[in-house]
């Protein structure tokens, strides 16, 4: 509307569809299950910078990997194209969430 500034939403800012999902769940404030998912995101973050590997029970773990620098090509010219070594993240999940990926559902 003219006139009238609107604050443009955030990502960051409001809860995502797995924190609404999970609040209703539990019958939780959407809000404290963002804050909740927020901490954690952080003590991942922090703890991959530490140890390099982060473990959520039940779910998975993050890894710290190395990248070897490589030669790529541009798809465009051909030209070979210097790749240089970096950090990556490598996820592997639990076995109780990988064992759900191996049940054949029914059609």
């Amino acid at each position: 509307m003219p006139g009238i500034e609107q604050r443009p939403r955030s990502v960051a800012t409001r809860p995502s569809r797995a924190a609404v999902h999970l609040a209703n769940s539990l019958d939780l404030p959407p809000t404290l299950i963002h804050h909740v998912l927020e901490g954690i995101a952080s003590q991942a973050a922090q703890e991959l910078q530490h140890d390099g590997e982060f473990l959520l029970p039940g779910i998975g773990r993050i890894k710290v990997v190395e990248r070897a620098a490589r030669t790529s090509r541009n798809p465009r010219t051909g030209e070979a194209v210097a790749v240089p070594a970096r950090k990556a993240l490598k996820f592997k999940g639990a076995k109780e969430l990988v064992g759900v990926l191996g049940k054949a559902q029914p059609e």
